[in-house]
């Protein structure tokens, strides 16, 4: 079983670009419109958005998402194009490190401010 990483999802909302992302209500908003995101999908998104423009690595990414489980690097790959869909044009902030088949390491690189309590 995997170690947890040293960081821990925002309870605060975060902005970005036209979205909005409430990790305590698990809301992922566009426009002002919440959006259907997978449970794994929005964890992805608050790991992401928790850290913009730090490289997470895959390991740190699998403890996140998949706690405790024995996943296959795909099911990462799954998440992150599934999130680049949803993105759409802010896509491109996710940046992932491919040396051979599976990202080692990955970042949202989009500009992510708090907002709220």
């Amino acid at each position: 079983m995997r170690n947890a990483p040293e960081f821990a999802p925002p309870s605060i909302p975060r902005r970005f670009g036209r979205f909005e992302l409430r990790p305590s209500e698990r809301v992922f908003v566009a426009e002002g419109t919440p959006v259907a995101i997978g449970a794994r999908a929005f964890d992805l998104l608050v790991a992401f958005v928790d850290r913009p423009g730090t490289l997470i690595t895959k390991d740190e990414l699998l403890a996140t998402v998949w706690p405790g489980l024995v996943v296959e690097v795909n099911n990462l790959q799954v998440q992150v194009s599934t999130l680049r869909k949803i993105l759409g044009q802010s896509a491109a902030a996710i940046d992932s490190i491919w040396p051979y088949r599976a990202p080692t390491r990955t970042r949202y690189g989009g500009n992510v401010r708090s907002f709220g309590k």
